[in-house]
């Protein structure tokens, strides 16, 4: 990297090579790159009988909770005191409510207690329902995350 009075000149973006890595037990993979340092630490882990290398997949829900207005709403409202409540089969379907625009609700860097917010959470009114769930009408706040809309498809 380029290097100009002291600063890069552009961000790393590179591999790198591992740095204050070492302990006093054995292990130090000072100056081995990312791959070998992990290939290294692994080894280690087994010879010490401390673990063993696999591989884990991370899944995220990131394609399927969506903070959008299209794709179905989920079955879920929670009551006042935070627990959720699955709604039963004969309030099904969920319906969107109409909304003024699709744009969702960005965080306002003047406002620390703000929070990004999906365009669902602009529907007040479908938002924030009454309903009887079996105690009697209660308030309840419906789920504003969306499922794709595949989700309904099998």
């Amino acid at each position: 990297q380029d290097v100009t009075d002291g600063q890069l000149e552009e961000a790393f973006v590179d591999g790198g090579v591992a740095v204050n890595s070492a302990n006093d037990r054995g292990l130090d993979i000072n100056g081995l790159s990312l791959d070998d340092a992990k290939a290294a630490t692994i080894e280690w882990l087994e010879q010490q009988v401390a673990g063993h290398g696999k591989i884990q997949y991370k899944l995220r829900d990131w394609l399927f909770a969506r903070q959008r207005y299209w794709g179905e709403p989920f079955p879920i409202v929670y009551s006042q005191d935070g627990v959720a409540h699955a709604l039963p089969e004969d309030m099904l379907p969920i319906e969107l409510p109409e909304v003024e625009d699709y744009k969702p609700v960005s965080f306002d860097p003047e406002d620390a207690n703000s929070a990004p917010q999906p365009p669902l959470a602009k529907a007040e009114e479908w938002v924030n329902v009454e309903l009887d769930l079996g105690d009697g009408p209660q308030m309840y706040r419906r789920d504003t995350n969306v499922m794709p809309q595949w989700a309904g498809s099998s």
